[in-house]
């Protein structure tokens, strides 16, 4: 099966419900409420864009040398296993394992311990000659460079947030049964093993860790718990502080690092914060911090007004040219069916409806009735609507 890399930002909506990318709750709050409130994302660096592309193309290479490595034997596994939780109130977290394994054992003595026994509560290799069962074991790949893979065995998962709280979800979505496509007849399992497999880009490494059956790094409530205060704050039009602080690499990694130079105040930034007031009894650097932090907010209320308004007027363009096709699609319906009122034809039913409906003519209410007599049955609507007008750019 061809692996596709998923284009989409960290959080995107889907009909009325935004959609948390398992690949991402793990990551810089900051950037997890940024996306969800509709900003728009920085193109990433070429050297990543070319990682992402490698790291996709040696996906089965990886997984073949990976049950090689681990002594596997009479392997049936599923790849690219679509994975949802829709538990939770007014979002969904959604994500793809690299492979389920339905069946099969691998030996441990053929494996090896691959990490220092330190890092045993992070996922060490199970240390027993006995074979494994595999019944629902869930694998997961990563591909590195020299330097990260180095990072990873010298510290394990608890170096990577965005790893711990994605092969955690992983794990509870798998254990709960929340896979998305019933027809490959995965049901709630008793027991899940975790499989880790770390492939260095650089060297053709390969490193391979088992969590104890049943166990993740994250509880389910430390993941969903991240999730529903990102939508809180997404929600409240709030940007949390920034959690990359003193990570250059991650910093400049983030899609949304533009916005990390705004202000985080005690823990967050209110976008319909006004700033800081100005009593009149400051000494002028007080007065220039509170019109430096409104003009920051101003920027991040203008990014966001601009993000959407993009979306709205791509919506409205989507929801014109559909009109326009239903009205084409009417019209030669009608011509096929004739004097026909219903036909059945491969699935579809195609019926025409017939109906009246009936409507008042007001002008003429008015001259008959006077128009004081017509304006006591009058029921004023009041609405609010948003037009999205593309002017040019100053």
């Amino acid at each position: 099966m061809a692996v596709v890399r998923d284009e989409r930002p960290i959080v995107y909506v889907e009909g009325m419900m935004p959609v948390y990318r398992a690949s991402a709750i793990g990551g810089c709050i900051r950037a997890i409420v940024a996306s969800r409130m509709g900003f728009d994302p920085m193109e990433s660096p070429d050297f990543m864009v070319n990682a992402a592309e490698e790291g996709t193309r040696l996906e089965p290479v990886v997984l073949d040398a990976l049950f090689d490595k681990i002594g596997a034997s009479g392997i049936t596994y599923i790849p690219q296993v679509e994975v949802e939780d829709r538990t939770l109130p007014n979002c969904i977290i959604r994500g793809h394992l690299d492979a389920i394994i339905t069946e099969g054992e691998i030996d441990p003595s053929v494996c090896g311990p691959t990490f220092p026994s330190s890092l045993s509560k992070f996922g060490g290799v199970i240390g027993t000659n006995d074979l494994i069962n595999l019944h629902y074991g869930l694998i997961e790949i990563k591909t590195m460079s020299d330097a990260v893979f180095k990072k990873f065995i010298k510290h394990g998962l608890k170096a990577f947030p965005r790893y711990m709280a994605q092969i955690s979800f992983y794990h509870h979505a798998v254990m709960h049964g929340w896979t998305s496509d019933n027809s490959i007849g995965l049901s709630r399992p008793d027991y899940c093993t975790i499989i880790y497999a770390c492939y260095n880009r650089d060297t053709g490494a390969l490193a391979v860790t088992a969590f104890p059956t049943n166990e993740s790094p994250l509880s389910y409530i430390d993941v969903a718990q991240r999730v529903l205060t990102a939508e809180y704050n997404a929600r409240q039009e709030t940007l949390p502080d920034c959690e990359h602080q003193g990570d250059y690499m991650a910093h400049q990694t983030c899609a949304y690092r533009y916005l990390c130079n705004m202000p985080s105040g005690e823990g967050a930034l209110n976008l319909g914060d006004p700033g800081v007031a100005d009593d009149g009894s400051g000494d002028g650097q007080a007065d220039g911090q509170a019109s430096g932090r409104q003009t920051q907010v101003d920027e991040i209320r203008r990014a966001r007004i601009k993000a959407w308004a993009k979306k709205y007027a791509e919506a409205v363009q989507i929801e014109k040219s559909g009109a326009s096709l239903k009205d084409e699609a009417k019209h030669e319906l009608m011509e096929a069916l004739g004097e026909d009122k219903t036909e059945t034809v491969d699935g579809y039913k195609v019926t025409v409806v017939d109906g009246q409906r009936t409507t008042y003519d007001h002008d003429r209410m008015a001259i008959d009735l006077g128009a004081e007599t017509l304006a006591k049955y009058a029921k004023v609507t009041t609405y609010k609507g948003i037009r999205v007008t593309e002017v040019a750019s100053k």
